[in-house]
């Protein structure tokens, strides 16, 4: 499992120890959290992991909001854009992801993509994070090349925090990944 953008690691914790990858600047952070670390600039780490051929099964990211970073090729690039298409690039075939962001940058500026042909899933949740005003989305998706079946979304759904654990929705979304071939 990788995180691209790791902070404290709470999105990998409830994976195995040994399986928890994750790229984070932050050092404070890399020491509170329970992974294994690259410490360092996503930005600067992903063209070295796409050099080494690496890749991972599962990809969860959280992208910081609104800054605004460079592509490949020196261009900016918002961060929930560059988050976005670096976790594809590090997605194995047949793996899966989570993404979680902003809701209106996802839709415009993501959702709209081509490489974004694999999101099969999308929870709205406002009250995601504490303290934070922002209507959040969770997608879940897979590689555009492994979509398979139907296309577009196949689960949008709306849940409070509360609800993300009371609702059935995993079921629904493990119910679409099946639709999505995997």
């Amino acid at each position: 499992m990788l995180d691209p953008t790791a902070g404290d690691g709470a999105l990998l914790a409830p994976w195995p120890r040994e399986q928890r990858f994750g790229v984070e600047i932050d050092g404070d952070q890399v020491r509170g959290g329970e992974y294994q670390a690259i410490k360092g600039d996503v930005q600067r780490a992903f063209p070295m992991l796409r050099k080494l051929g690496v890749r991972f099964p599962r990809v969860v990211a959280n992208p910081p909001f609104g800054l605004t970073w460079s592509d490949g090729a020196g261009r900016p690039e918002n961060s929930t854009v560059a988050v976005w298409r670096m976790g594809l690039a590090l997605l194995a075939p047949e793996g899966v992801g989570a993404f979680i962001c902003g809701r209106d940058r996802f839709r415009r500026e993501v959702l709209s993509r081509e490489d974004a042909a694999g999101v099969f899933a999308t929870v709205e949740c406002n009250d995601l994070f504490e303290g934070v005003v922002l209507p959040c989305l969770i997608a879940f998706f897979v590689g555009p090349e492994d979509r398979i079946g139907n296309s577009g979304l196949v689960v949008e759904a709306k849940a409070s925090k509360e609800e993300l654990a009371e609702r059935a929705l995993s079921g629904e979304i493990k119910d679409a990944l099946r639709q999505a071939g995997h």
